[in-house]
């Protein structure tokens, strides 16, 4: 029975451990996939809809979806409302980097990756995260992203 007991208890740890350390870089990779996917299926509108949902299927831990036009401006954000209609092209993060720029650059190119620093929405600190773009057509790109 104790050994059952460690068992069970072994199996909780691990498990509240895994959820703490947040998702992976192919799990992030997988979750823009999945909402890439969802907006060529429902189209544009019923998508940017659901990414600003904050309690849509699209918010998965630390993970939401962000999707911004070619311009820089923001038309869907799962956790800041208040960026939606923002043009944020010339946004700096406070090490000084165009992250909307550089993350609208690397959309055009149809994918990737791109360091900045954001707030952690957790521990409301700004911590250097890495996100994913991806292409959904002529009009607009979505990511994610994950605190390192």
């Amino acid at each position: 029975m104790r050994s059952i007991k460690l068992s069970l208890l072994a199996c909780i740890l691990t498990f509240s451990l895994s959820a703490l350390a947040g998702a992976t870089k192919e799990e992030m990779v997988q979750f823009v996939k999945e909402a890439a996917a969802f907006a060529k299926k429902v189209g544009k509108d019923a998508a940017l809809k659901e990414f600003s949902n904050p309690t849509g299927k699209f918010q998965k831990g630390e993970l939401y979806i962000y999707a911004y036009d070619f311009t820089g401006t923001c038309v869907a954000h799962g956790q800041k409302a208040s960026l939606v209609g923002k043009n944020l092209i010339k946004f700096k993060d406070q090490k000084g980097k165009e992250m909307i720029k550089e993350l609208v650059e690397t959309a055009q190119k149809g994918s990737g990756f791109v360091d900045f620093h954001w707030q952690n929405p957790v521990s409301k600190k700004v911590e250097p995260k890495i996100g994913y773009v991806e292409k959904i057509d002529d009009s607009y790109w979505i990511g994610s992203g994950i605190y390192k």
